[in-house]
Formats: C-alpha cells, sequence, structure tokens
C-alpha cells in the first residue's frame, strides 16, 4: 500500500576513518615525519654509543701507572713491561683490561704469578687498585744457599728446600755453598731436599761463621740405601715313601721292603726395599769441607752448636790439623783419620 504522505528516507553513505599508523615501520615512507622520528632516533643512539665510548676508553677510567712492591730479586721494569703488556689485552675479546670497570684483579694477578715463576719461584702475586694505580705486590721465594749439583748449572735454594732461581746469585749476596754428589740436573720450583736439610746447612753455616770458620762449603754425599732384611727363615718339607709288598706264593716266598725318605731345605730370599728418592730428600748426614782442614762430618739430629764447639777444641790439636777427615756425628766422640 503507498501512502503519498510518508516521503522515504534518503540514506547518505558513513564516511570511512583514515588508518591509524601506530608504528613508524608500518608507516609509509613518503611522510616527512617518518623520515624526522627515524632520524631522530638514529641520531640519539649515536649519541649514547659515542658516549659509552667515550667514558670507556677515555682517561678519566683508564688505568695510567703500574706499581711494584716486595720485590727483591724480581726486576721491577720486568713486571712493570709484563703488567703493561696484560693490561692491553681484552677481556673476552672485547672489553680492555686497562678500563678500570674491566679490571680483575685475581685474573690479573695469577697472570703474573704464572709468568714470573717460570723464571724465579714466588709464594704468590697479589694486585690491588687504587684510582688509577695498580699496585703488584710479589712475594718472593729468598734464597739461603746456593745449591750446586755435580756436573750441573747451579741454583738458589730457599727454606723449604725448593730450587729458587738457576744461575749464580748477586754478588752483593752471601751465600754458604753446597755441593751435590748425585750429579743430578734441577729445574726451577723443584724440591731437592726437605726444609729440616736446609735448616742443618744454615745452622750449621751461622756455628762456623761464629768460630772464625770463613772459608768452606757444604756436601751432601750420595745416601747409601741400606734396606731392611728380616732374618731368614727356613721352611723344612719331609717326604717319606715307604712301601711295602710281600708276596706269598706256594713256590716261593718273597719279602720286599722299600723305605725311600727325602728331605728337601728351601731357602725364601727376603724381599728388598728401599725408597732412594726418599732418602735424597731427607739425608741425615752433612759434610763441611774445610778450605785449609778436613772434611767434618756431622749429623743433623745432633746438637750442631756443640759439635762444632768441640771440632773447634780438636783443630787447635797438632795431631788433629793434619788429619783427612774427622767425623762429629756420635755424640760425645770424635773419629779421627
Amino acid at each position: 500500500m503507498n501512502l503519498p504522505f510518508i516521503k522515504p528516507r534518503r540514506r547518505v553513505p558513513t564516511p570511512e576513518p583514515e588508518p591509524r599508523h601506530t608504528s613508524l615501520a608500518a608507516a609509509p615512507l613518503d611522510q616527512p615525519s617518518v623520515w624526522r622520528a627515524r632520524i631522530v632516533t638514529f641520531s640519539i643512539l649515536t649519541i649514547i654509543m659515542t658516549a659509552v665510548t667515550i667514558v670507556l676508553n677515555g682517561p678519566m677510567t683508564r688505568i695510567t701507572s703500574v706499581q711494584v712492591t716486595g720485590n727483591v730479586f724480581v726486576t721491577t721494569d720486568s713486571v712493570t713491561e709484563l703488567a703493561s703488556y696484560l693490561l692491553e689485552q681484552r677481556w673476552l675479546g672485547i672489553f680492555p683490561q686497562r678500563q678500570v670497570a674491566f679490571f680483575r684483579e685475581g685474573a690479573f694477578a695469577q697472570a703474573i704469578e704464572r709468568r714470573i715463576g717460570e723464571r724465579i719461584a714466588v709464594k704468590n702475586v697479589n694486585a690491588d687498585i687504587t684510582g688509577k694505580t695498580v699496585t703488584v705486590t710479589i712475594n718472593e721465594r729468598l734464597p739461603v744457599a746456593i745449591w750446586a749439583p755435580a756436573g750441573s748449572a747451579s741454583g738458589w735454594l730457599d727454606g723449604s728446600g725448593r730450587i729458587v732461581s738457576i744461575g749464580p746469585p748477586p754478588p752483593n749476596l752471601v751465600l754458604p755453598t753446597v755441593n751435590d754428589l748425585t750429579a743430578r740436573s734441577i729445574r726451577v720450583g723443584e724440591d731437592v731436599v726437605d726444609a729440616g736439610v736446609v735448616t742443618a746447612i744454615t745452622t750449621l753455616n751461622d756455628a762456623l761463621r761464629s768460630e772464625q770458620y770463613v772459608d768452606f762449603i757444604f756436601e751432601l754425599p750420595v745416601p747409601t740405601c741400606i734396606p731392611n732384611i728380616p732374618e731368614e727363615e727356613e721352611v723344612v718339607s719331609n717326604t717319606n715313601t715307604s712301601s711295602n709288598s710281600n708276596r706269598n706264593t706256594n713256590r716261593t716266598n718273597a719279602n720286599a721292603n722299600s723305605n725311600r725318605n727325602a728331605n728337601t731345605n728351601t731357602r725364601i730370599e727376603p724381599e728388598v726395599t728401599c725408597d732412594l728418592a726418599q732418602l735424597l730428600k731427607q739425608r741425615p748426614e752433612v759434610d763441611v769441607r774445610l778450605k785449609e782442614g778436613p772434611l767434618v762430618r756431622f749429623d743433623r739430629y745432633t746438637n750442631l752448636s756443640q759439635a762444632v764447639s768441640a771440632l773447634t777444641r780438636l783443630m787447635a790439636e797438632e795431631k788433629t790439623a793434619q788429619a783427612k777427615s774427622i767425623d762429629l756425628r756420635f755424640p760425645e766422640r770424635a773419629y779421627i783419620q
């Protein structure tokens, strides 16, 4: 049904909203605002990276000096040169060690100790940083004697019996000389004798010098490996074999008796064991060869000061002065040859 008084409505199309860009990457490149935003972002990142680079490599955070303390025989120049080389290395291949932020004290000290230990035995190395200065403290093993193996290069011996270094000591250092007659080569860091042997040598050295003995050397003879042989045991094994055969027949009667006795004696050889390497380190005997006098033998387990006093009394006698050797290894007794 058509109603003439009702007019139909006219539909007006609804306009579509313009697309909103939530990110710069999704925006079209032809808009100037997008390029401006990207340029600003890139500039900010460049400024940040430049600032970080300046801070990490700038003089305000760089280690500029190295100080060495505690060294006696290790030269300061060698430690400084080694420290400068290590500071130029990069941690993980990226971060420079010279920067305070990336400096690792423990690893730095271990690297110096490892490289110095190839030439001179050290107890430990410490590294501390204060401001722009690294302080390297060297705790050395101080030598107390010259260890001179027969037919090999000599070295320095510290109080624990360890070889500190190879080669002659500085001329201003007066140390007793110990001749090792085993003719074996030595290396840095090797323990050649026990600390008790070194203590006996230093004690004898002080006692002899207090008695006005000046020119002498120590000798460590080759130890004799005397095994502890147990008593022989005799094992006797007896084997008795008896056979009796009696045969009775109607024609002949025969009695055959056969007795065999065998005695066998078996001797068990004792097992011989001897640790020669241990004897080389724990030598009980220490000899002193006087330049103008005899060879004097001491036992480090006896009173060495009393033994040196007895030596002085014996050397005052004319018949003793011409002796070849004096054995003072036994308390209150002396054997002169």
